[in-house]
């Protein structure tokens, strides 16, 4: 859990404050996020948010599922506003907002990297599924009891890659 929290701070809170700070060109958003990538105030910070998680498991059940409905509904929020922020501008506002943010060209940055011009249906679905069924239990990884030689249900090593590798063959 800590791991993740301090990622978290580091790979989406930092950068993200610092990418709305040069949109909007907040020099404050570019303070905090210089800030808060200080290795000790990321600690410090990580704690903390560490011990709200921790708190409701020790103030009981019907606390903790309290908490994890919140932090649900923030989710939900957070991507309901992600998609919508998705949704709201042409592809030609985001490819001119890359090219004049980043100082590289769009069209030859993707070439570069081999990568179709536009949307590429197959490989977005196949990321989703194989994330749908990890999040879901379906690991491509053997369970302890797989190793044993236990259970061999529908949760099988090697299930989401399967789908993956189906799903991405039909292209």
């Amino acid at each position: 859990m800590a791991t993740a929290v301090a990622w978290g701070i580091s790979y989406g809170v930092v950068p993200s404050t610092a990418a709305l700070g040069v949109v909007q060109n907040n020099q404050g958003l570019l303070n905090l996020a210089s800030t808060l990538s200080v290795p000790n105030n990321a600690f410090l910070l990580t704690s903390a948010l560490i011990i709200i998680a921790i708190v409701p498991l020790l103030l009981g059940t019907r606390a903790a599922f309290r908490f994890m409905w919140a932090m649900f509904a923030i989710s939900l929020v957070g991507a309901l506003v992600t998609a919508g922020a998705f949704f709201s501008a042409p592809n030609s506002t985001f490819i001119a907002n890359f090219n004049q943010l980043s100082g590289m060209n769009y069209q030859q940055t993707i070439s570069t990297a081999a990568l179709p011009l536009g949307f590429a249906l197959g490989a977005t679905v196949t990321g989703s599924i194989f994330t749908m069924t990890n999040f879901l239990g379906f690991s491509a990884q053997p369970t302890s009891q797989e190793k044993l030689g236990g259970f061999r249900g529908p949760k099988s090593s090697g299930y989401s890659v399967r789908c993956c590798f189906l799903w991405s063959s039909r292209s």
